[in-house]
């Protein structure tokens, strides 16, 4: 029955948009095998991401853009399809005035730098609206989730100042302590790119620093550390490779240090396609 599902979600996003002239179809997948303690010492082929957009523009919906996007989870091939959802289900507008969408929109402001979400403890809901927009160099965004969508809401702030950003995300769901992210980044015009990110809900805090770097051959480095307060820290060290203007080939490896117990390091290597 979940095939019908999945079949039926798709067909009812696809058949509104499909019937306009200037609707296009985006979205990546991204495919790889993972080994290492972290997935059980055995190599697993998985699915990192899949992700598909909708975007129709014309006398429909003025001069705005409609546009209806989801997620098939979860991320593994190994599952039997009986688990296989669609998840992050949405359908918006956007335009001149802004950014309008309904469904599986989070709660988090969106504006807020993180620069690893290893221990991202920004809270969700089954559902929502949203509000984004912008004014010069700042933009906002506001999230609601009533009391059958776990009854929460969200504001977020971004603020860019040539190479430099900087966001502040502020979310709170009924029966969940409120969660506070604050965060920076910088790129260079020599590939080089840091960030940094701190997120406190109540006593767990969690914080979380980048740096990349991008070379004109298409090859990127990367290193990420994170830190969750007396629960764990985790580094990870990764590389891709640019096969051509939608493929890229990328490997990772990381390391987790938690306060007790002992420690797991996991590797994976993805080949992704985006259309």
């Amino acid at each position: 029955m979940k095939k019908l599902f999945i079949a039926s979600a798709v067909a009812a996003l696809t058949v509104p948009f499909a019937a306009q002239a200037d609707t296009t179809v985006s979205g990546s997948i991204a495919l790889g095998i993972q080994g290492g303690e972290a997935n059980g010492d055995v190599l697993s082929v998985f699915a990192d991401n899949v992700d598909v957009m909708f975007a129709t523009s014309g006398n429909a919906v003025g001069a705005n853009t409609a546009y209806a996007g989801f997620e098939i989870e979860p991320h593994t091939l190994s599952a039997s399809l009986d688990a296989i959802e669609i998840d992050a289900v949405k359908v918006g507008i956007t335009g001149d005035f802004g950014d309008l969408s309904i469904g599986d929109v989070g709660l988090s402001g969106g504006q807020g730098v993180k620069a690893w979400d290893k221990y991202d403890a920004t809270p969700g809901t089954t559902g929502g609206i949203s509000y984004a927009g912008s004014a010069g160099s700042v933009s906002y965004k506001i999230g609601f989730a009533p009391e059958g969508n776990n009854d929460g809401m969200g504001i977020g702030l971004g603020f860019s100042a040539g190479s430099i950003d900087i966001g502040l995300d502020f979310g709170s769901v009924e029966g969940s302590e409120d969660v506070v992210t604050v965060g920076a980044a910088m790129s260079m015009d020599s590939g080089l790119s840091l960030a940094a990110h701190f997120q406190t809900q109540d006593d767990a805090d969690n914080m979380a620093f980048t740096a990349g770097y991008s070379m004109s051959n298409g090859v990127s480095l990367g290193l990420n550390f994170a830190s969750a307060t007396d629960v764990e820290s985790a580094f990870k060290l990764t590389a891709s490779k640019s096969l051509g203007d939608s493929t890229s080939l990328s490997a990772a490896f990381e390391s987790n240090d938690p306060e007790a117990g002992d420690g797991m390091s996991g590797f994976n290597v993805i080949l992704s396609q985006s259309f």
